[in-house]
């Protein structure tokens, strides 16, 4: 009950740019340090120190309206000092994506990308999505599907984690394996001349070895085998006046276990509901969003709450590029947990002033 940290972290990042008519080219240089100390009654607990330093190339060719490639080289380096490990690992990336039309009715995305880890060997990973227009009611319907792979290295933070000194068995020790995935979803869509959109996706996607974190052992473990999670998602968006409109979206996930158990931390149900109203000329733009999490367990498989949150937020262009804003989260104070005994922010405004010439 008497602990406090300190913290300090530095980001920056350069790029330099050359376009031609067919070509564009991009280089760039990101660093982002963060140091924290960690401090018990009055005296030095323990550190984590961390650094990510990426170089890389972007670049594209365009034959055309419905014709692209894009490539590129992206060359990571991330390192942490705990006090317990002090390490780090490179992994270079090379990918190449084709992205084509055909009729303005068709459209379709190919790509690929190597990964070559120090620690986790080579992986390739690859994705595919396709779309096709349809007119239809005076609008237009959009039928898309999207299938692809990943792969995940296990973090420096995860492995440190499971070297210190204060984890405890099984976690203590435990040497983590990549994670890889795969998944796919198929969607349909339509927009109307009015504005009105709607859109219903089916998603359904499997993890292999999936590294979660052990509370009881305070370090991370994997499961040996797949999880699975698939649902379906509503998206609508309706401008009822000029001046208002109101968007949502709805999710529901089943989600499975190596076990066959439900996932922790994964609610059946999730809603978004947001109203947006302008007014004097869109100067001044007024919105309250609501947010919903229902049927969710624990690691341990007891029921968690469910929870209702809402917003509030505002902005009025002043003019001459001065603008005023400001929200309020959580207006109605609810008390909710989404980790059980990790707090959540209670309400709290924000007002800010935005200038841009």
């Amino acid at each position: 009950n008497n602990c406090r940290d300190e913290f300090d972290q530095q980001a920056w990042r350069m790029e330099a740019q050359y376009q031609t008519e067919r070509f564009s080219h991009e280089i760039f240089y990101n660093n982002n340090e963060i140091n924290r100390d960690f401090f018990s009654d009055g005296q030095f607990s323990f550190k984590l120190d961390g650094e990510k330093e990426r170089v890389g190339y972007l670049g594209t060719f365009t034959g055309g309206d419905a014709l692209k490639f894009i490539y590129g080289v992206d060359l990571e380096n991330e390192s942490i000092d705990d006090g317990f490990l002090d390490t780090d690992r490179d992994q270079d990336g090379y990918y190449l994506e084709y992205q084509g039309g055909f009729d303005d009715a068709l459209f379709i995305t190919a790509g690929a990308r190597y990964d070559d880890n120090d620690d986790f060997g080579s992986h390739t990973s690859y994705r595919l999505s396709g779309a096709y227009l349809i007119p239809l009611a005076g609008g237009e319907m959009k039928l898309r599907a999207t299938y692809g792979t990943g792969f995940r290295a296990p973090s420096l933070f995860e492995v440190a984690t499971n070297a210190n000194e204060f984890t405890l068995p099984p976690a203590f020790g435990t040497e983590l394996e990549e994670e890889e995935s795969e998944g796919y979803d198929l969607g349909v869509s339509w927009t109307g001349a009015s504005g009105l959109y709607m859109e219903l996706v089916y998603f359904d996607q499997t993890i292999d070895d999936e590294i979660f974190y052990d509370f009881n052992s305070f370090g991370y473990l994997q499961a040996s085998g797949d999880t699975e999670s698939n649902g379906v998602e509503l998206i609508g968006d309706w401008p009822l006046l000029e001046a208002l409109s109101i968007s949502g979206n709805y999710t529901y996930t089943d989600s499975e276990d190596i076990n066959g158990d439900k996932r922790a931390r994964r609610p059946d149900h999730m809603a978004n509901l947001g109203i947006n109203w302008e007014a004097w000329a869109n100067r001044l733009v007024l919105g309250i969003n609501a947010r919903l999490s229902h049927d969710a367990v624990d690691v341990d498989g007891t029921e968690l709450d469910d929870y209702e949150v809402m917003d509030i937020n505002a902005t009025f262009i002043v003019g001459y590029g001065l603008e005023v804003y400001g929200r309020v989260e959580n207006v109605l104070d609810e008390d909710y947990e989404e980790v059980p005994t990790y707090n959540t922010g209670g309400a709290a405004g924000y007002l800010g002033l935005r200038y841009s010439f």
